[in-house]
């Protein structure tokens, strides 16, 4: 998921949130929890099961924008 905000992330508020579907991970390597920008196909997948604003799929390139620098470990959701 690529969420809106540090705070959409922390209280899971998937409304404001993108999918981000990808068939090798390794694309995603050191840019968790990171402000990225994404290079993908978008579709508007909302449903019941689906309740984020989209997917993007196939991404053909992420980056980080800006490092975002922790002091306290993250919970993944």
């Amino acid at each position: 998921m690529l969420y809106r905000d540090e705070h959409d992330y922390s209280y899971d508020i998937v409304m404001n949130a993108v999918a981000l579907d990808v068939e090798d991970a390794s694309i995603l390597e050191g840019k968790w929890y990171q402000m990225v920008r994404v290079q993908a196909r978008f579709d508007l997948e909302k449903n019941e099961n689906h309740p984020w604003f989209g997917v993007l799929s196939s991404p053909s390139y992420v980056e980080v924008a800006r490092k975002v620098d922790r002091l306290e470990p993250v919970a993944v959701h």
